[in-house]
């Protein structure tokens, strides 16, 4: 392990790796490309070095770069349990009010996290356009996002549904495909 301590002047980052040399970088994003040259390493490897940061406002900065990661991290593990607890609380016959109102969000709010997602396809492949389309249930049409081709039939809340063939758009939106049941 190398261990790199970096220091600013001026304009300028200069470092001092371990018992190897010193050298310079115009900017702290061009910083690790010196080093692995300094190193000898090739470009792209891990180069498995500790940093050491010598300016005060430098070690500031880092700390809040890691506590913004933390809250990051911790932020999308509550993302993930509210979700989940609208969708127990929703089970539960609460109504999307009382559940904002437990939870500290929005009825709105609650009302996205209990959405069924994606109806076809693969919510991560984003070279696939979102398409947005209307299931026409008993109930009233549900809007329902799917991504790539639309499917002859779909599956929603255990029944069946098969494509109308048709589409529609309002005010300049985008096209809202049609499915109704299989009888």
């Amino acid at each position: 392990m190398h261990t790199v301590t970096v220091s600013r002047q001026g304009r300028t980052w200069y470092y001092d790796i371990d018992s190897i040399g010193s050298g310079q970088a115009d900017s702290l994003a061009s910083l690790p490309t010196a080093v692995s040259k300094k190193i000898n390493a090739p470009l792209g490897q891990n180069l498995n070095t500790q940093w050491t940061w010598t300016d005060d406002f430098v070690i500031e900065a880092m700390a809040i770069h890691q506590e913004r990661a933390e809250l990051q991290r911790r932020s999308e593990a509550l993302d993930v349990m509210t979700r989940e607890n609208v969708v127990k609380l929703a089970d539960q016959g609460l109504t999307a009010r009382d559940i904002g109102t437990l939870l500290g969000i929005s009825a709105a709010r609650v009302t996205q996290l209990r959405s069924p997602g994606f109806a076809f396809g693969d919510p991560d492949d984003v070279d696939s356009v979102v398409e947005v389309i209307v299931v026409h249930t008993d109930k009233g049409p549900v809007t329902l996002h799917g991504r790539g081709t639309h499917p002859p039939e779909l599956e929603y809340e255990g029944r069946t549904y098969r494509a109308t063939g048709g589409a529609h758009e309002a005010n300049g939106g985008p096209m809202k495909y049609s499915y109704v049941p299989v009888d």
